[in-house]
């Protein structure tokens, strides 16, 4: 890439994560900061998968270690920290992260304040929390809602997600918030990019890669998805186990033409392929369509994720990843 290159999202070549990286195209951008946080014995573990594949390793991402306290109400051995951050733990990060389950509550109270603290200082906060399919109880709800308040992104994901796929759920977010973002601004979040529940798209799914189309003119909308499954090729999107389908564009998107990327998609994929969509709006895309593929594998092999063995849930994961030069 030139150094007067705009913003974009590169893909590695390589069979794998295909990971997108950061980079700074031009002297007026920036690096985004990232902090990431995992609360709770799953989000403790999710954080770890971070770590084994290089996040937190390479002056962008930011990872924080937590203590072991022991939740009373579960009482499974949780990774959290008995003390919210101050308001200066958060100075100058664009993004938190915060990796949970909603399958610990307290860990959830915690992540709300932790949320809070992080939104007050001026940061974009996305939750991303693994949640089983059976529905959860009332008190869990109250608690998911509150933290739906004091975040800029809440994404459900599976009970045991492949660490690629959170990888690429958050590149998503990440670049759609940092789109055009100078050493002046500040990065924001596209309207509708709120909530996504991929849940029972990407349920026993395995690993997953990303492809990004954008296109503007006549046709733009199937022009950018067909552009998105070919930059997805690393998982072939006709034996597919699922994919999320994220359309954005400015004012001057219409309905219609989110119909047609979804069309396009569903052209290619198998019938047994789950399809979750998400329409962001973002005036900052002006004329353009973007279409952001997350396209996952059938699981190869299935490793419990479970807190009581840490060492070994994430196995799979990486081995597979450990090829890639990330």
């Amino acid at each position: 890439m030139s150094a007067n290159a705009t913003w974009d999202s590169i893909k590695t070549t390589g069979r794998g994560l295909g990971i997108i990286r950061y980079r700074r195209p031009a002297q007026e951008q920036r690096h985004p900061a990232v902090r990431i946080m995992g609360i709770g014995a799953i989000g403790g573990m999710l954080d770890e998968s971070f770590e084994q594949i290089g996040i937190g390793t390479n002056g962008v991402f930011t990872r924080v270690a937590s203590s072991a306290v022991s939740d009373a109400a579960t009482d499974r051995y949780c990774q959290v920290s008995t003390v919210v951050p101050a308001l200066g733990h958060f100075t100058g990060v664009d993004f938190v992260v915060i990796l949970g389950s909603t399958d610990e509550l307290r860990s959830l109270r915690i992540s709300g304040d932790v949320a809070r603290v992080a939104r007050a200082a001026g940061a974009l906060v996305f939750a991303m929390l693994a949640q089983p399919s059976s529905p959860t109880g009332g008190s869990v709800k109250g608690v998911v809602a509150e933290i739906a308040d004091c975040t800029d992104a809440l994404i459900f994901v599976p009970s045991q997600p492949h660490v690629s796929l959170l990888q690429h759920l958050l590149d998503a977010h990440i670049a759609a918030a940092f789109a055009g973002v100078s050493n002046s601004s500040r990065p924001r979040a596209p309207v509708g990019a709120d909530f996504l529940d991929v849940r029972r798209t990407f349920i026993d799914a395995g690993e997953a890669s990303i492809g990004i189309g954008s296109a503007t003119g006549r046709d733009r909308a199937r022009h950018a998805a067909e552009m998105a499954i070919v930059d997805a090729e690393s998982s072939p999107i006709d034996t597919a186990a699922g994919v999320a389908i994220l359309v954005a564009g400015g004012c001057s998107l219409r309905l219609r033409e989110v119909e047609t990327a979804v069309c396009a998609v569903r052209e290619v994929a198998s019938p047994n392929t789950t399809v979750t969509l998400g329409v962001h709006c973002d005036e900052r895309l002006g004329e353009t369509v973007q279409v952001t593929l997350i396209v996952a594998e059938h699981a190869r092999v299935q490793v419990p994720l479970s807190p009581s063995n840490p060492d070994v849930s994430w196995l799979h994961v990486v081995s597979s990843l450990s090829s890639n030069n990330l």
